[in-house]
């Protein structure tokens, strides 16, 4: 019987978990990781000196599923994160040369999660590196739920859209994302952010993305949901992201793409707005009061207290139709591109509230870096995660 190609075979894979403190998420999201429709894979726990009972409900868990076992960061660790410190030694006791990452608060939103991963494997057999979607759990109604789950999804959609277009990752997301073992460790990818208590796999990502080494994996059936966070949990994260920044490589074209997204809709807004508001204001002035012509825009021989033509306020209408035509034009086409790439990755559609949430973005950015520099340095390099 002819052997099938090595490109057909199953790809065994190790997934690895940090844990700190979390036995009531493992309990929760484990079995359906430890469920999946998968022929060879194992599972890693890396116990990072918790208190509470994850190792006994780990134990316990190890002799029902033989693919599952744990380790644990030693508690005398020094001069660094053991958020880098766990992921290290989980990526490293794995057994097999793909690994995957995840978060003892997430599980796969399907059973064929790993199927999908080793298909974007099959078929990209020299990339090194997978990056997949995460969102939050189902969201209700709530201002605060509504933008988080929008701002994880837009930060995804950014760092995939600057990946198409030609350029490395610029960051990745913990909760779903593949390395080859051997690629890692060869890497030294945290050099100089060992102790920096956030951001690991942000900048594991982004040290070891090339332009041709990473591939994505987008499937509704490969997204992984995550608990959501308390507000203050967030801003947390929002803040000590910032800390990360400075270590970050090959980003400035990606800031500069994501400054002109955020750039776009107050850009639009004053393009819409201020002819109005400037050209009501001079037509009606002009129109009503022949002294007071010389305050309408377009015709010079207004100075002369003439009040403008029907020709010319014709045009001045026109002019303002067709910005705010254009402008919608342009915005419609932003808000099916941002759906469409919202719908692929199992996320829900925004339409207007696209442009209302891009209007809000500056504002959230600012309050964070406002509440960085003002923070003791020291805040961001604790050692526990």
């Amino acid at each position: 019987m002819e052997q099938l190609p090595t490109a057909t075979l199953v790809e065994p894979l190790t997934i690895v978990i940090p844990a700190h403190n979390q036995a009531e998420q493992l309990r929760r999201h484990l079995p359906a990781i430890l469920n999946q429709d998968y022929e060879e894979f194992e599972v890693v726990v890396v116990d990072i000196a918790s208190t509470d009972d994850t190792r006994p409900f780990l134990e316990a868990m190890e002799q029902r599923y033989k693919y599952l076992r744990h380790t644990s960061t030693p508690s005398s660790a020094r001069d660094i994160s053991l958020e880098r410190l766990a992921l290290t030694l989980g990526i490293r006791s794995a057994q097999h040369e793909w690994v995957v990452l995840t978060q003892a608060d997430a599980e796969p939103a399907s059973n064929q999660w790993l199927n999908r991963i080793a298909s974007t494997i099959r078929k990209n057999p020299t990339k090194e590196l997978l990056l997949g979607f995460a969102r939050y759990e189902e969201l209700t109604n709530s201002w605060f739920e509504h933008k988080i789950g929008f701002f994880r999804l837009w930060h995804t959609i950014a760092n995939y859209d600057h990946m198409q277009a030609g350029y490395a990752a610029v960051r990745g997301d913990g909760c779903n994302m593949a390395v080859r073992k051997s690629v890692f460790l060869k890497s030294n990818c945290f050099a100089g952010t060992q102790n920096l208590s956030v951001g690991a796999c942000d900048l594991m990502a982004n040290r070891l993305s090339t332009r041709d080494n990473t591939a994505i994996f987008i499937d509704p059936a490969s997204v992984v949901i995550q608990d959501k966070p308390t507000y203050v949990r967030w801003h947390q994260q929002r803040v000590a992201y910032l800390a990360i920044r400075q270590y970050q490589r090959h980003v400035f074209v990606y800031r500069m793409r994501n400054y002109v997204r955020l750039a776009w809709p107050w850009l639009a807004l004053i393009l819409i707005i201020l002819p109005f508001i400037v050209g009501s204001i001079c037509l009606g002035l002009a129109l009503s009061y022949s002294d007071a012509s010389y305050l309408h825009p377009l015709a010079m021989k207004s100075y002369a207290g003439q009040a403008p033509s029907v020709a010319e306020i014709v045009i001045f209408c026109v002019f303002l139709i067709f910005i705010l035509v254009s402008l919608i034009i342009v915005t419609h086409v932003r808000i099916k591109q941002f759906g469409s790439s919202a719908k692929a990755l199992g996320g829900r559609n925004y339409y207007i509230t696209l442009f209302l949430f891009e209007l809000m973005m500056p504002f959230w950015t600012f309050t964070a870096r406002a509440h960085y520099l003002i923070s003791p340095k020291n805040e961001f390099r604790k050692k526990f995660i």
